[in-house]
């Protein structure tokens, strides 16, 4: 299932620390301002592209939220806790998230986009007894 992110904020951090992630990037070709320009820049410099439609393309994809901007995300990939260690043993400052049992989606979102904000390393969840990201996430 697709995640979509709109929030100009959340799409220049997630260029920044996890550009990876990205599968598609769409700007509305009427799209202006501060933002939408570091957005631009921020996806040239990390070599992510995009493509520049019609605000009716972006609406037909996800018409909740419309900000002139759309991020769909790759699905999760999960890590073991060993692989998110030896991913991260250069990093001086090195941050996991670590959740225990958090059932209700949209708390899950929050937290999720609340981490990227502040550059979290990586989320540790459980198994089981957790909410799943999500569309909704």
């Amino acid at each position: 299932m697709d995640n979509f992110v709109t929030s100009k904020k959340l799409i220049k951090e997630i260029i920044k620390q996890n550009p990876q992630y990205i599968s598609k990037l769409y700007i509305a070709k009427n799209a202006s301002g501060e933002d939408i320009k570091k957005i631009i820049s921020l996806a040239k410099q990390k070599a992510v592209s995009f493509q520049s439609v019609p605000k009716e393309k972006i609406l037909s994809i996800f018409n909740q939220g419309y900000s002139g901007v759309l991020v769909i995300l790759s699905p999760v990939r999960y890590l073991s806790i060993e692989e998110l260690i030896n991913k991260n043993l250069n990093n001086k400052k090195c941050v996991f998230l670590i959740l225990d049992e958090i059932n209700d989606p949209q708390n899950f979102g929050a937290i999720i986009r609340t981490a990227v904000a502040f550059e979290v390393n990586g989320i540790i969840i459980q198994q089981w007894n957790q909410a799943i990201p999500t569309q909704t996430v």
